[in-house]
């Protein structure tokens, strides 16, 4: 910055006004007094705070650059790491779907997926235990409907060959292995009723 007289002549800074890039007249009562040059510095190019700031500049992307590479990459490893156990639910439920009853998960955490796999793993030992019964009970079942089934069969094959009479008593006794029968009819629909709320 330079100012000069009314006639241009330098009081300080540069020599002669038209070296400034911006000249300003200063007017006292609509009467100019004197000039104000203004001239860029170079300085700020050259300066060392210039330097350090693109130092600064280089420096914090540098950072950002290898922030976003190691969040990238830990990730990357979280995903693997929530996503393992998840697929091993998905597929272990798929078999579970599918009947397949033995199908258990490895526990690899004590988190909410440890939780959730404890739950999986007792659901698939209450199922196979269900299975186990059922079968038990379809096997038990059966057996005791077999049984007055085979006596009154062969009570009415020895009564049509000739072997039996269809007397009174022998009348009585299949008329009671038909209760037994039906008590066991009663139960089962009574056992399927509870099973849908009845």
């Amino acid at each position: 910055m330079s100012l000069y007289d009314s006639s241009k002549k330098v009081i300080v800074g540069r020599k002669e006004l038209n070296q400034h890039k911006r000249i300003e007249p200063i007017s006292v009562a609509g009467k100019t007094v004197g000039w104000i040059g203004l001239a860029p510095s170079n300085a700020i190019k050259d300066s060392p705070a210039g330097e350090f700031l693109k130092q600064q500049y280089k420096t914090y992307f540098l950072i950002a650059g290898c922030v976003i590479l190691i969040s990238i990459f830990m990730a990357v490893i979280l995903t693997k790491h929530l996503a393992a156990p998840i697929k091993q639910l998905i597929n272990s439920t798929g078999k579970l779907r599918s009947g397949d009853y033995s199908s258990r998960i490895d526990k690899s955490s004590k988190d909410e997926i440890g939780t959730l796999s404890d739950n999986f793993n007792d659901l698939a030992n209450t199922l196979e235990k269900n299975q186990h019964n059922r079968r038990q009970w379809m096997s038990d079942t059966s057996h005791e409907l077999r049984t007055p089934l085979t006596v009154i069969k062969s009570q009415l094959i020895a009564i049509q060959d000739g072997i039996l009479t269809a007397s009174g008593s022998k009348l009585t006794m299949l008329i009671e292995e038909v209760d037994k029968l039906n008590r066991i009819v009663d139960d089962l629909y009574q056992l399927s009723s509870s099973d849908v709320g009845g």
